[in-house]
């Protein structure tokens, strides 16, 4: 399946400021096969080096002698680096020194084209972050399929070039709503992840064969949890928040709720781990919602969200026994499918964020279900996103901030087709669910500034 990040890879190989490239995102998100398949696509000599299973190298690294270190990697690989090579060292987080002598690479071989990638390389990052190359080395941030790369790879270019040529107010015909909601409800069952989404594509009648992908992804996560930290006790919390976190997806996390008779210093370094590996994404409350929306967030306010709609489906096991229908989605579903698409709705190189808006009160609270950075006409601007998954759909919350606040624009995602309506000083677009990868493109062409 034809992954986006591709025209990433294709633009950092051509650029004349390269440096060695590290892909980031969590396990089992497809690293390894996008790089192999850009080096296919791109006609490049790559030579893969799984690291896991040469941690001799970890010495040769330490030495920092960028001719030691390509000789060593010529040797283990058996052949040449050579113009056209594309070198690639999987599973970096197993030899540590890899990561700082990357800064050689960039100084002393520029013209060797280096990706690197990791299956538990965000939770290595910490402990070596003093000795990466800051400046040296550039970020490639991956996350799940999207709902735009399963279509691609089920063929439905047409229904791309409509959704791509959509512009707010245009009529949008009902043949179209439905075929692309019963695309969405297919991929909110089976998920983004590479594995269960091949299972499904190639052998769509056989609900089996993912669900099992999926199910082993879940246990690749907990089995990786002995691996979080070389010292201490840290299972018992990290099943427990894994257990306990598919229930509260959307929901302010209050510690002492989140895990009954654990510390909460405790629960929030584990929590914290949860995140660094990408399997839960943390969305803070930021106010008052202005650029930088990082500069606002609060560090102890915030909702947490699963990595994979696929995965959250799976691990709280509400499955349906088909999938050509287009079921009403939950509440809950549809927030996720928006969570883990605005994350990665960003440049590549920038780690994936969101965050939400909260207003609390003695008698009742205003919470609008996301912020996002996102540019209306030639600017980068703040806005208000709530999520219903009715086809009417109230906003009263959304509402509450439009009259302290007063953006340009807001967005509610729900499960009827795109309409336009001014509240006020704002322009409210209502878009159907399945429109969340192509916010930016709307709203950048929306006609309001």
């Amino acid at each position: 399946m034809k992954r986006n990040a591709q025209t990433d890879l294709d633009y950092w190989l051509k650029s004349p400021d390269r440096r060695p490239l590290v892909i980031r995102g969590a396990r089992q998100v497809g690293k390894s096969t996008l790089v192999r398949m850009f080096a296919a696509d791109a006609k490049l000599d790559l030579i893969e080096i799984n690291l896991e299973r040469h941690l001799h190298l970890n010495q040769v690294f330490g030495t920092l002698d960028i001719d030691l270190m390509v000789r060593a990697i010529e040797d283990t690989a058996g052949r040449a680096l050579g113009p056209s090579s594309l070198l690639f060292l999987d599973e970096i987080q197993a030899t540590p020194n890899a990561l700082a002598a990357l800064r050689y690479f960039y100084e002393d071989r520029r013209e060797l084209a280096v990706i690197a990638a990791g299956s538990l390389l965000e939770l290595a990052l910490p402990d070596i972050e003093s000795s990466m190359p800051v400046g040296r080395i550039d970020y490639l941030h991956l996350g799940p399929l999207t709902l735009v790369e399963y279509m691609q790879a089920q063929n439905e270019d047409l229904v791309l070039e409509r959704l791509g040529a959509y512009r707010l107010g245009a009529t949008w015909s009902d043949a179209l709503h439905e075929r692309l909601t019963k695309l969405l409800a297919t991929y909110m069952q089976v998920g983004g992840m590479p594995e269960p989404l091949a299972s499904y594509i190639d052998t769509p009648t056989d609900n089996r064969r993912w669900m099992i992908a999926q199910q082993r992804i879940v246990d690749t996560y907990q089995d990786d949890f002995n691996k979080y930290k070389k010292r201490g006790d840290w299972v018992p919390i990290l099943q427990e928040l894994y257990r306990r976190l598919p229930g509260m997806i959307g929901r302010k996390i209050k510690y002492t709720e989140l895990a009954p008779g654990f510390r909460v210093e405790k629960i929030r370094q584990a929590l914290d781990m949860l995140a660094a590996a990408r399997i839960v994404y943390k969305a803070p409350h930021a106010t008052p919602p202005q650029m930088p929306l990082s500069a606002h967030a609060s560090q102890k306010v915030f909702k947490t969200y699963w990595l994979d709609i696929g995965l959250l489906v799976r691990t709280v096991g509400s499955v349906p026994s088909k999938l050509d229908g287009a079921p009403t989605i939950q509440g809950l579903m549809a927030e996720q499918f928006v969570a883990q698409h605005l994350a990665y709705l960003g440049a590549s190189h920038k780690s994936p964020e969101l965050y939400y808006w909260l207003r609390e009160g003695k008698t009742d609270n205003a919470e609008v279900d996301f912020l996002a950075p996102l540019p209306i006409g030639t600017q980068l601007q703040v806005v208000p996103i709530e999520v219903k998954f009715g086809s009417v759909a109230r906003i009263l919350s959304l509402k509450q901030y439009l009259q302290v606040y007063r953006p340009v624009l807001a967005v509610r995602l729900y499960q009827a087709p795109p309409k336009v309506e001014q509240l006020g000083d704002t322009k409210v677009a209502s878009l159907p669910l399945y429109m969340t990868p192509f916010l930016s493109q709307i709203l950048s062409n929306s006609g309001v500034s």
